[in-house]
Parts: C-alpha cells; structure tokens; sequence
C-alpha cells in the first residue's frame, strides 16, 4: 500500500481513474449528503436536530435530490473524468489487501445513483444533452470493471438497468441527437463478445490468488490470536475447520493443481465463443458452470465452495438479457429518430434497420415490433423454459410520455 501511496504521490494531479473514483466516493459520505440520503430512502430515525440548512424529513424525493444538485455535480465530474483516465496502477497481487479496495459495491452502487440522479433533474431542467453524458457516464463508470468476476457484473447489470430505465421513462423527451448518442454507445457495448468469458477467468484467476495465500493468511491469523491480537476476518468460509486439515503443502499444490485443470478446460471452452454464433453461446457458457474437476475427500469442500462461486448468479441469462437491452436501445434510437424526422413511427422495424440488426440472438427469431394507437411496442420474444420477454428496461414505463408519443 505504501508503494501505491508514493505511486499517486509522483503522478501529481490526477492522472488515474482510482483517484478520481476515490474523491467521488468520499463526497459520498460527507455528513450532510448522507443525512439528506437518509431522508431520500425514508430512513428517519435518528436523525440529527437541527437538520442541514434546506432539508426537512418530509421533503418530496426530488426536491430531496434538487438539494443534493451541487454534490450531485461534482460527483459526476469526477467519475466522468475518471472515465477517461486508465489505470496507470495496478493493485496488489495480495487478494487479503483491504486498504486497496477504495470503493466498496455499496459505494459503487451510491456513485451510479448519485449520478442517475444528476441526469433525472437535467431531464426536468429540459437538458436532455446533460441527462444523456450522465446516462451513458454511469454505464461507462460500471462497465470498465464489469468484468473483475461475477460480483462486478451483476452490479453493471444494475446499473444497465437503471439507465435503460431512465431513458425508458422519459422517450419523448431526447433529441435526435441524443438518441444518436445513445445508438452509437449501444454499438460499442455490442461488439464485445468476449465479456462473459473475461467474467468467468477473473473468477477463476482470483479464486487460485485466494487459494495460493490461504495456508500463509491462516498462519498469521493462529500467531495473532496466540500474541492476543485481534484476528483479521477473512470470512467464515476460510477459517472453517475443513481447511485447517488442508494447510499441508502437498494438499495446497493438489487443490491448485486441480483448479489449474478446471482453469485450462473452461478457457478451451471461452476461446469457442468469439468462432459460434451469438444464438449458440447459450450452449457454451452453461458447460463453464459444470465443469468441476474430480477431487480427493478432503479437497472436495473447499472446491464445492469455490465453484459455488460461479453458480451464484446466471450469468449466461444476464448476458443474454443484457445484449437483448443494448440492441433493444439501438433499435428505439432508430424508432424514435424517424419519427422525430418524418413526425410518425416506422410501419415495420426493417424501415429503419438492416435485416441483421432485426435478429434477436436470444430469441433467434426477429425482434417484435407492433405499432400501436398511442405509440409502439418493441421487445425480445426470450427463450422459452430459458429467459422471458425482454423489454429495454424490463420493466413497465413509471411515466407517462411527456408530449407526443
């Protein structure tokens, strides 16, 4: 931590996004953002007297998130210029070194929304082109890291979500020109294929750093409790007595032997994916749920827990749905800019798209597209016993169209 200290130090005014992200985080929990937080989420008890200059507990949710504004701003600001930046320093190989995790998923949940928020009041300020650099800055903030391992990437899933949701709520509002920013930046999202395999080895790769220091991390926590210092919690999983019978070399190089296998036989798999069909993946990423190598009675426990790891989300559904909402978003731009051009909405998606971009992958049928009275409909059929209808944010509309639809 000292050497990543003295890093940041020589790099002089930030020039790594980790020290962007870590000044909006810290704007997080300044005291009077997380009062005016917890009148947001209705958390009233225990709330300081007097409140902030501005605020009462009984204050509507956005004038809640109008007061937050100036917060709310620099946030955004340094996110968006951290998204910008790369990360000139890379974290320790120490998996067991807390001090370098500068935000945790609470505060990467906190970011995103802080941010959601900035663009719902520049959607009411009628600065669409605001709302939208904040839209697709929280997406961006999410997506660099969705693939560190599955926690990663259920919260930019989230965030995906939040966004397409935003944007879903407010459709008649964007300009043409936003809705070209929001085509192109579906794109983008849609020409990486290789995502879910760099999901699946991170977790791979993390697991056997974990596994490689666990004998030396349990020593040390034995030493701390026999000096009467208090013990570093690594969690109940690793300090169970099941390891204690394994903390022999020959075991530990046996276990990571049989994790290099596992590691080995799920990348032959994920290097098939970029070469099939998208509509075929769905037969590629399960096996990678699977795959468990044959291992010895004492091995097997802290394998079943490894691998459970991985089983602990659908991952291949999330990616399915997730594709299905980018292309889902390319196609509403495409909707949404000939009706801003010729003042109606396209009689059939092939108007406005190619016959390719009408594929659904996961439905492996064309998209459905229905013109109705007062607008249109435009989903994903699913996959039946699969995934269900997929719409671009999954969930019904929370506004009214404000204007025309």
């Amino acid at each position: 931590m000292t050497t990543l200290l003295f890093g940041l130090l020589l790099l002089g005014p930030a020039q790594d996004a980790r020290e962007c992200y870590s000044a909006a985080s810290k704007l997080l929990r300044e005291k009077d953002f997380v009062v005016s937080n917890r009148i947001l989420h209705g958390q009233h008890n225990g709330l300081p007297s007097p409140l902030p200059l501005g605020l009462s507990a009984d204050m509507p949710e956005m004038d809640v998130i109008r007061w937050q504004e100036s917060t709310l701003t620099k946030i955004y600001n340094l996110v968006e210029k951290g998204n910008q930046l790369a990360y000139l320093i890379r974290p320790p190989d120490d998996p067991y070194d807390k001090l370098w995790d500068i935000q945790s998923s609470e505060d990467h949940r906190q970011l995103v929304n802080a941010i959601i928020n900035k663009a719902r009041l520049s959607l009411i300020d009628q600065k669409t082109d605001e709302a939208t650099r904040a839209l697709l800055a929280a997406d961006r903030y999410s997506y660099r890291n969705i693939d560190e391992g599955t926690g990663n990437y259920t919260i930019g899933v989230s965030t995906q979500r939040k966004v397409l949701g935003v944007i879903q709520d407010n459709m008649s509002l964007f300009s043409r020109t936003d809705w070209d920013a929001f085509e192109k930046f579906a794109a983008i999202r849609l020409v990486d294929r290789s995502l879910i395999g760099r999901v699946y080895l991170n977790n791979l790769k993390f697991m056997r750093s974990l596994i490689e220091q666990m004998p030396r991390e349990y020593r040390r926590q034995a030493a701390e409790k026999s000096s009467g210092a208090a013990p570093k919690e690594i969690g109940d999983a690793m300090i169970s007595p099941a390891y204690n019978k394994m903390l022999t070399e020959a075991r530990w190089k046996s276990l990571l032997f049989k994790l290099d296998v596992y590691y080995s036989r799920a990348l032959a798999e994920i290097q098939n994916i970029d070469k099939m069909p998208e509509a075929q993946w769905k037969f590629v990423i399960p096996a990678l749920n699977v795959v468990e190598p044959k291992v010895v009675h004492n091995d097997q426990e802290m394998v079943r827990v490894l691998v459970a790891m991985l089983r602990d989300v659908n991952i291949d559904q999330l990616v399915f749905r997730s594709r299905a909402q980018y292309r889902l978003l390319l196609l509403n731009a495409r909707v949404r800019k000939h009706r801003l051009k010729y003042f109606r909405y396209p009689s059939e998606l092939i108007n406005v798209a190619s016959k390719a971009e009408c594929y659904d992958p996961l439905s492996r049928m064309p998209f459905i597209y229905q013109k109705l009275p007062d607008g249109y409909r435009l989903v994903s059929a699913g996959r039946p016993g699969y995934l269900g209808e997929v719409s671009l944010a999954n969930r019904p509309s929370r506004n009214r169209p404000k204007g025309p639809p």
